[in-house]
């Protein structure tokens, strides 16, 4: 097996990369839906809820100790919905921003039976690391890359349409027979 691919270093591969990272194998933009509707609909019912406390507080003259509980619980509610905006967001933007030096960087991998071999070059660096497929710690596939990751923080990213030579089928075969239980085929 004799398999060619690239990556381009681009906004859509970092922006790929920010959400794998963070969202794993959910798809990010449901995922993102889904907990912020999920925080707003918790924090719409804690508002009602305080409202309510707070009316009965000053009609009736009830005090309630738990109401700085619930109002902390907006506090929080709120956070987490900007975080999460902020990962969806701006955290693809940050993430490339930082790769900005690697802009014109090129990725070359060539995929044997035992290893892949990363080229990295450009106008001023060049680079040849050779990874045994057994020391890889796991790897994402979506429709469009493979992340391949080395470590928890460092991942290879495969364009599927680059692939020469061989299918991204090939190359899904052969990672999954390696790494088995830590191979995730993303949904999206």
């Amino acid at each position: 097996m004799r398999i060619r691919a690239s990556v381009q270093h681009n906004f859509e591969t970092s922006k790929a990369l920010a959400y794998i990272t963070a969202f794993k194998k959910y798809n990010p933009k449901k995922r993102f839906i889904f907990l912020t509707v999920l925080r707003l609909v918790l924090l719409l019912v804690v508002v009602f809820e305080l409202a309510i406390l707070l009316y009965f507080e000053s009609a009736y003259g009830i005090v309630y100790n738990f109401k700085w509980f619930m109002i902390l619980f907006i506090i929080i509610s709120l956070w987490l919905i900007a975080s999460g905006f902020w990962v969806y967001y701006f955290f693809p933007k940050i993430q490339y921003n930082s790769m900005l030096k690697m802009k014109n960087f090129r990725d070359e991998y060539f995929f044997s039976d035992e290893a892949f071999i990363d080229t990295v070059s450009n106008e001023e660096y060049n680079e040849r690391t050779e990874i045994r497929y057994s020391m890889l710690f796991k790897v994402y596939e979506t429709s469009q890359y493979f992340f391949i990751f080395r470590n928890k923080i460092e991942a290879y990213v495969v364009d599927k349409s680059t692939i020469e030579g061989g299918t991204a089928e090939d190359i899904r075969n052969k990672l999954s027979e390696v790494l088995k239980d830590k191979y995730y085929i993303c949904n999206y």
